[in-house]
């Protein structure tokens, strides 16, 4: 009877020294959340104190108090659809993504069955045990390790998980296979070994498949974190490919975090991306693959636009969590625990770091104990970001990026229900602006309904410069310029000025793209001087040896094929026209997503006034639309009804379409 009461009394003992990191509150809610685990946590606590490693008994602490608040999604579909899915990205085309993706949604029914499991309830003594000894193991023996505090250890080296996915063994496994990789840097008189970015920077040209990632944005249902096993595909979005590098290095001792903006560059998408820690601190990160690892504050996330930027972490954030005091059961479970910190001001230069909304800006009373959510837009929607209460006379939040549209919205049925007006601050003086209609009105010509994505502004980029060219020869050994195009196009078909000098008896007409351009364009249509289309009687241009996108595309009718040379210049795709054919317009379209206006298709303009209201239907005529009575100083959501999910809301000033 003694010895089963030992483990207890040894608890009680080490209470009583009340440890850095543990308090009694803490270890009794550890206690009540486990339930009938908490023998298994016993053992992992027992173990260690007669070890009598303080490190080891701390980094233990630090897990328990914190596993409480560490969940996954688990169900039996779940877990099959996502060992097909990523493994399928790496071995098929991609042009076979979609109807596999369709498939897999038939057959299986990921939201059947789905439940939510807590750690603190299921992790047993060996899992946690092996994670800790693996962990202390590389920080401790790896020559960079010294360099590593104690904190850093516990919060960016410990973790056995990144955020949601299911607790799996992997160290041994990711150690066993990548620790090699590093033996000639350990050895080496040329390193600093006592780096840890440099240690990362010797790992990154060593990892198999980082130079080759599979980069797929969309899938048939929205995945949890996948875990380790699924990760060393390198197939999926920017989560999977810095989850990817969080295992390796953590399971090598090198300390990194996972970052994420929930709506990032105005793109209805959240984007990831990896931080790591150097030997004085210095962070560096990795935020697009193949990876290029850079010094904070030297990567494109910094002037992109986005409301938030919060850092995943082990440990519960103490002060976002009492500030959800007042009533944590109303919270969204993103903010119920929140297990994250606060990074917006690192990597943005243009940040408010408070922010005070008066309460007569609302549409409604506001209550006492309601939570407000600031929320940023994606297509018709409001997406949360951070929540608060209200105070006496305001809302207050802290620490967002200035000249970005968001809105204060309340839960309702899983819902965010707007409660004012979007607003914005403005970059340099700090002051709110609400898109508020006004009475006055005015016709806008829209040209989109959603932003140009950076690689889509590319590859419209690419050809300024393009020239049409006509010949006598195949070869164009001998050609005469036809046309120039000097600006980017904004629009689905842009036409060029021919140049009215060029006689009328060349057999050949081609387009020849820029240097730097790799020949990018989706479409060519070349008509006569009566307004004829005229017909090729061959296709001819460098090819691509990729029948995706190879020269042919520019001449198959569609605006969503293209041509994509494989160097930056050279390329040119042309036709072979009957000879006394005399050219007088040519039409061309830039590779696109078909975000541009379909003639044929069906459109609607919304305006927002405390919630989306229609300024009506039309289908389109042209690769433009007009609406009359736009109202002032509104928001602008444009829906195709034909077509597409991606849009974007917008104001429209100067004449053109401001994407926000």
């Amino acid at each position: 009877m003694i010895m089963k009461k030992m483990p207890y009394i040894l608890i009680t003992a080490l209470l009583s020294l009340v440890f850095t990191s543990c308090s009694m509150l803490e270890m009794r809610l550890v206690r009540e959340r486990a339930g009938e685990n908490w023998g298994e946590l016993e053992k992992v606590i027992d173990r260690y104190e007669r070890e009598g490693d303080k490190e080891k008994i701390e980094a233990v602490y630090f897990l328990l108090e914190n596993m409480p608040y560490q969940s996954y999604i688990l169900s039996d579909d779940l877990v099959e659809a996502k060992r097909e899915w990523y493994s399928m990205l790496r071995k098929r085309t991609s042009a076979e993504y979609s109807s596999i993706s369709d498939s897999l949604a038939r057959l299986y029914d990921v939201n059947s069955g789905l439940k939510r499991i807590w750690d603190i309830q299921v992790l047993d003594s060996a899992f946690i045990c092996d994670n800790i000894d693996w962990a202390f193991k590389v920080w401790r023996m790896q020559p960079w390790g010294k360099n590593v505090d104690f904190n850093m250890f516990c919060e960016y080296i410990l973790p056995y998980s990144i955020a949601d996915e299911v607790p799996e063994n992997w160290r041994k496994e990711y150690y066993d296979k990548y620790n090699s990789l590093l033996d000639a840097f350990r050895d080496s008189d040329h390193y600093d070994v006592e780096d840890p970015i440099e240690a990362l920077r010797f790992l990154l040209e060593k990892l198999p498949l980082i130079n080759e990632p599979i980069l797929y944005s969309q899938s048939f249902v929205s995945f949890p974190h996948i875990g380790p096993k699924y990760v060393q595909y390198m197939t999926g979005t920017c989560r999977e490919f810095s989850d990817y590098l969080i295992y390796v290095c953590r399971a090598l001792g090198i300390p990194c975090a996972l970052n994420e903006s929930i709506n990032m560059r105005r793109s209805n998408n959240s984007h990831h991306w990896a931080s790591f820690w150097g030997k004085n601190r210095e962070e560096y990160i990795i935020s697009d693959f193949p990876p290029v690892l850079v010094p904070n504050r030297q990567d494109y996330t910094l002037g992109s636009s986005k409301c938030k930027v919060y850092r995943k972490t082990y440990s519960l954030n103490k002060d976002i969590y009492d500030r959800g005091r007042r009533n944590r059961s109303r919270l969204l479970p993103k903010f119920r625990f929140p297990t994250y910190e606060d990074v917006t001001a690192i990597y943005t230069n243009q940040y408010i770091a408070e922010l005070n909304i008066p309460l007569d800006s609302m549409s409604c009373e506001i209550k006492w104990n309601e939570p407000i959510y600031l929320c940023s837009p994606s297509r018709n929607k409001w997406i949360p970001e951070d929540f608060t209460f209200r105070t006496l006379s305001d809302l207050n939040f802290v620490n967002l990026q200035t000249g970005e549209v968001i809105c204060l919205c309340v839960e309702k049925d899983g819902k965010m229900e707007p409660i004012c007006n979007p607003f914005y601050v403005d970059v340099y003086s700090h002051q709110l602006h609400f898109l508020s209609p006004l009475e006055t009105s005015k016709s806008v010509v829209l040209k989109s309904k959603y932003m140009v994505a950076i690689d889509e502004q590319i590859y419209r980029n690419r050809m300024v410069g393009g020239v049409f060219e006509v010949s006598d020869n195949s070869d164009f050994s001998y050609s005469d310029t036809l046309g120039v195009i000097s600006q980017a196009p904004d629009r689905k078909y842009t036409s060029v000025c021919v140049n009215a000098d060029i006689a009328d008896d060349y057999r050949y007409v081609r387009y020849k793209g820029p240097d730097g351009g790799f020949c990018n364009i989706a479409e060519v249509t070349y008509y006569d001087t009566q307004g004829n289309h005229i017909q090729p009687i061959a296709i001819i241009g460098t090819p691509n040896h990729k029948s995706t996108h190879d020269y042919v595309n520019v001449y198959d009718g569609s605006t969503l094929t293209s041509f994509d040379y494989p160097e930056p210049y050279g390329g040119w795709s042309g036709i072979e026209i009957m000879k006394g054919t005399r050219i007088g317009k040519i039409v061309y379209t830039p590779r696109n997503r078909d975000n541009f206006i379909n003639e044929g298709d069906l459109y609607e303009l919304l305006f927002f006034d405390v919630g989306w209201k229609s300024l009506g239907k039309q289908v389109s005529q042209s690769d433009t639309l007009v609406y009359a009575d736009v109202p002032d100083n509104a928001l602008l959501l444009l829906r195709n009804h034909s077509r597409g999910v991606q849009e974007r809301v917008f104001t429209y000033e100067d004449d053109c379409q401001l994407w926000r």
